[in-house]
C-alpha cells in the first residue's frame, strides 16, 4: 500500500503499478529537467528509494517517443564536434525541430521535451535524472546486472531499479573514454576524470576488467550546479558563523589552509567555498588532476588553471612538476586540490617553505593520521610541517540507513616554534599544532577552545601587520556578523556572495584609517545585507 507524507498521494502495489506487498510511503516528489523523481520509503526494507519518470514518456508514449528518437538520431551531429556538450546541445538542437513538427507544445515544455529526447539519443537516458539532479550527490554501480544505488542529499542512501545493459555500458564507456582523452582498457583498467557541461558537472572512477571483477565498476559523483557557499555551510550547520569568521580571517592574512578528512567528509566542498572568499584582485593558480575548482572569471577573478594526467593515467609526478614551477608563475594564491602522492606532498611542502600559501586537502581519519602519513610514509621532514598554518579536520556522520551529516570537526595551527618540529615526539608530545576549534559531542557544536588572540596565526598577525589585540578581535567579530547575517538571510548563491565580499573589501581598503572602523564597516554591510535576498 503507498500512503503519503506531505500532501502527496499514492495508491495500491508499487511505485510503478505493481502489485507487491511492501508497503511504501512516499516521502518527497519533485522535477529535475523532463524527469519526475519520487523518494519512497520501503516499510518492510527499512530503506529509501529513488525513483525518476520520464513525464513525456508517460504522456505521448512509447511509440511516439520512438519516432521521434529515430527521426533525430538519423539527423547528423555537426562535423568536428566530439565532447559531450557540444553533442548535447546540437542534437538538442535538431530535437527541438523534430518535436515542433509533432506537437504544440509551450517552450518550457517543449525544452524539456528536447532533452528527454536528446538523452536517448546519445545513449544517456538510464543514467539522465542522475546527472541532472542537483540533490544526488554520488552514484554507484558495482557491476554487471547489479542496480545502482546512489547517495541523496536530503535522503541519505536510496536504491533504484537501474541496471545497465552491456550495451548502455559500453556507450557511457565509450563517452567517458572521448571526453577525457585517455585510454581505458585492459592495460589501463582504472581512471579518473570529469565530464563538465553546462547541464552538469561530475566527476568518475571507471574501474574495468581486469580490476572490475564483476564487469565494471562507474562511481559518479557529481558537482552541484550551484555550489556551497560559506553562508549555506553555516546555515546547514557544517561550520559555525564564528569559525568561518576565524578562516576568513586567516585568507586575508594570507595563512595557508589544509582541510583534512577521510572520503566524503566535504573537503574540496569546504576549500571551493573558502576560495571564493578569496578578494578577485588575487592571481589564483590552480594545479589539479581531476578539475574540481570553481570557474569565477565571470565574476571578474583571476584564475590561471592547470590540469596534469591523473596518476592512474601514467602521471605519475605530473602534479608535483607543476607544484614546483608555481614559484616562476607569480600567484597571490594557490588552489592545490587533493594532495595523493609522495611527490605530491613533497612538493607541496617544498612550495610551503618557499612562501607559497593557499588551499589543499589530503586524506586521512585525523590530524594525526595525517601528519604520520606525511612524515613516515611520504617522507616529509618534520620541520617542515610548521608551514601548514593551518589544518582544518572535517568528518561525516552516517547513519545506519545511510543518512549524512558533514561537520568541521577541528581547526589546529601550528606553533611558531621551531624546536617542536624536530621529530614526531616533539611534535605529539610538545603540542606543536594548538587546536583553537574542537567539536564537542555532547553540545554538537563547535567550540573555541583557544581565546583568538592567543592562537599561533593572530600572534603571527599581530606582529606582522602591527595589529593589537582590540582590532583583531573586532575584525573577526565584524566578519562573523557578516557571514551570520548573510546565512539568516538565505544569501547562498555565487554571484551575490562574490558581490558582498567584494563590498566588504571594498571597505576595508576605503576606511582603513577611521578610528571607529569596524563599527562603521559592521553597519554598512549589515545595511547591504538586510537589502538583499539570496
Amino acid at each position: 500500500m503507498i500512503k503519503s507524507i506531505g500532501g502527496i498521494r499514492g495508491g495500491t502495489g508499487d511505485i510503478n503499478g505493481n502489485n507487491e506487498k511492501d508497503d511504501v510511503i512516499v516521502m518527497n516528489e519533485y522535477e529535475v529537467g523532463p524527469y519526475k523523481v519520487l523518494i519512497i520509503y520501503l516499510e518492510e526494507l527499512g530503506e529509501f528509494k529513488y525513483v525518476a519518470k520520464d513525464v513525456f514518456l508517460e504522456s505521448f508514449g512509447r511509440r511516439v517517443i520512438d519516432q521521434i528518437i529515430r527521426e533525430v538520431s538519423e539527423i547528423p551531429v555537426n562535423i568536428g564536434i566530439h565532447k559531450l556538450d557540444g553533442v548535447f546541445f546540437s542534437v538538442k538542437e535538431t530535437a527541438t525541430r523534430v518535436i515542433s513538427r509533432y506537437f504544440n507544445l509551450s517552450h518550457e515544455d517543449a525544452e524539456k521535451m528536447a532533452e528527454s529526447i536528446t538523452f536517448n539519443c546519445i545513449g544517456l537516458a538510464p543514467i539522465a535524472p542522475f546527472l541532472l539532479d542537483d540533490k544526488v550527490e554520488e552514484v554507484y554501480f558495482d557491476g554487471r546486472n547489479k542496480t545502482a544505488y546512489l547517495d541523496h542529499r536530503d535522503w541519505g542512501r536510496c536504491i533504484t531499479d537501474v541496471v545497465l545493459s552491456d550495451e548502455e555500458v559500453e556507450r557511457i564507456i565509450s563517452r567517458i573514454r572521448l571526453e577525457s582523452g585517455f585510454q581505458l582498457d585492459d592495460a589501463n583498467p582504472s581512471l579518473k576524470t570529469e565530464i563538465i557541461t553546462r547541464k552538469f558537472h561530475v566527476r568518475l572512477l571507471t574501474t574495468m576488467p581486469p580490476l572490475a571483477a564483476e564487469g565494471f565498476m562507474i562511481i559518479f559523483r557529481r558537482m552541484r550546479n550551484e555550489p556551497y557557499t560559506i553562508p549555506e555551510l553555516i546555515f546547514n550547520g557544517t561550520i559555525p558563523a564564528k569559525a568561518a569568521a576565524y578562516l576568513l580571517f586567516l585568507i586575508l592574512k594570507r595563512f595557508n589552509i589544509c582541510v583534512v578528512g577521510e572520503p566524503k567528509t566535504g573537503k574540496t566542498t569546504l576549500i571551493n567555498a573558502l576560495d571564493l572568499l578569496v578578494p578577485l584582485s588575487w592571481r589564483r593558480i590552480y594545479i589539479e588532476d581531476t578539475v574540481e575548482s570553481l570557474m569565477l572569471h565571470d565574476y571578474g577573478a583571476h584564475q590561471a588553471k592547470v590540469k596534469v594526467k591523473p596518476p592512474e593515467e601514467r602521471g605519475e609526478g605530473e602534479k608535483a612538476k607543476e607544484i614546483t614551477q608555481l614559484l616562476h608563475r607569480s600567484p597571490d594564491w594557490v588552489y592545490l586540490g587533493e594532495i595523493r602522492s609522495v611527490d605530491d606532498s613533497q612538493a607541496m611542502f617544498h612550495a610551503l617553505t618557499s612562501g607559497l600559501i593557499g588551499l589543499q586537502t589530503c586524506h586521512g581519519r585525523s590530524v594525526e593520521d595525517v601528519i604520520l602519513r606525511w612524515v613516515i610514509h611520504h617522507k616529509v621532514p618534520p620541520a617542515s610541517l610548521k608551514s601548514l598554518d593551518v589544518i582544518v579536520e572535517v568528518k561525516r556522520y552516517l547513519t545506519l540507513y545511510g543518512g549524512v551529516k558533514r561537520k568541521v570537526v577541528r581547526i589546529t595551527e601550528a606553533r611558531n616554534k621551531p624546536d617542536l618540529f624536530l621529530d614526531l615526539e616533539t611534535i605529539f608530545s610538545k603540542n606543536a599544532f594548538n587546536s583553537t576549534f574542537i567539536w564537542n559531542p555532547k553540545l554538537e557544536t563547535l567550540q573555541l577552545t583557544t581565546p583568538l588572540t592567543e592562537t599561533p596565526s593572530v600572534k603571527k598577525a599581530c606582529e606582522f601587520y602591527g595589529l593589537d589585540e582590540d582590532e583583531v578581535l573586532s575584525e573577526i567579530e565584524t566578519y562573523e556578523e557578516v557571514l551570520r547575517r548573510m546565512a539568516e538571510k538565505r544569501i547562498f548563491s555565487v554571484k551575490e556572495n562574490i558581490i558582498l565580499m567584494n563590498r566588504l573589501y571594498k571597505l576595508l581598503e576605503s576606511k582603513r584609517r577611521e578610528r571607529d572602523k569596524w563599527a562603521v564597516i559592521k553597519e554598512e554591510m549589515v545595511r547591504c545585507i538586510e537589502g538583499r535576498t539570496g
